[in-house]
């Protein structure tokens, strides 16, 4: 009998219920801010262009941030990723960056 998603495997969860603005930038926990995705989408995937916006707010430089979820053809009931873009007065943190929603690993921005 295979393991429920949701239950451990391993170390740690298959699936994270995860933030568009991420909570630590004040997302909501509500039902247009949160979706479902696998872990590593969420940590590290999304979490290195959140660490760059986390930066230039340290700095005290606003940020201008956009995250839009992608589905195919409209009739998955999770994302197949995220495209975010951040940007300061001054600079590009990120632009069009697409995060895919997938268990393995991967290396953005």
């Amino acid at each position: 009998m295979s393991p429920h998603p949701f239950n451990l495997s391993g170390k740690a969860w298959k699936y994270h219920r995860t933030h568009i603005i991420g909570d630590r930038f004040s997302g909501e926990w509500v039902s247009g801010n949160v979706f479902t995705a696998y872990r590593r989408m969420n940590d590290p995937g999304m979490k290195r262009c959140e660490n760059r916006m986390a930066s230039a707010l340290d700095k005290d430089e606003p940020v201008l941030y956009s995250g839009v979820l992608d589905y195919v053809n409209g009739v998955n009931k999770m994302p197949t990723g995220i495209t975010m873009t951040a940007r300061t007065p001054t600079r590009v943190l990120f632009e069009n960056k697409y995060v895919a929603n997938k268990a393995e690993r991967q290396v953005t921005c």
